[in-house]
């Protein structure tokens, strides 16, 4: 059970509520996905990763309802978190900053040392938001991402951060 501290202090009436992701979430989690990332994940893939001893998985509900969600491994002493995905409409409410920071509290409570991202390059929300917490740049993965763009495939570079916890 998660402590009062993981209920955002002056969120908006109902409040941020997290928890571990569950498979009643998956449905809903697909449909986050989706908004939020162009190589999005099935529901196939959701229930794997449920299914992964070393994934750590989080859901936001906000008024009751899924709003975000977080997946990250912990892989020996370090972090790598996966993937944070917010619906577009509660954007800019602090809910990524609260589950990074969330996750983050979880992986050092862990023994993990560091935690490891990648994100695509141009993704400016994803790189402020990360740099917030003092995440550096260290690499960069030329066509990491296989993304779907109208009937087209297409690949995008990624940039590599992280961080000592």
């Amino acid at each position: 059970m998660f402590s009062n501290k993981w209920v955002q202090p002056g969120a908006p009436r109902g409040s941020f509520h997290i928890r571990p992701i569950s498979t009643e979430d998956i449905s809903r989690l697909v449909v986050i996905d989706a908004a939020s990332n162009p190589s999005s994940w099935n529901h196939a893939q959701f229930e794997r990763e449920l299914e992964i001893p070393f994934s750590i998985s989080r859901v936001v509900h906000l008024h009751g309802e899924p709003v975000a969600f977080a997946v990250m491994w912990q892989v020996a002493q370090v972090a790598q978190l996966l993937e944070v995905a917010v619906l577009p409409e509660h954007r800019r409410k602090g809910i990524a900053t609260f589950l990074v920071e969330h996750l983050l509290d979880v992986a050092r409570g862990r023994g993990c040392v560091k935690m490891e991202l990648e994100f695509r390059k141009g993704n400016g929300a994803a790189e402020s938001l990360y740099q917030k917490f003092g995440f550096r740049e260290v690499g960069y993965r030329k066509n990491f991402y296989d993304d779907k763009k109208d009937s087209d495939r297409v690949s995008s570079d990624a940039i590599l951060m992280e961080k000592s916890l």
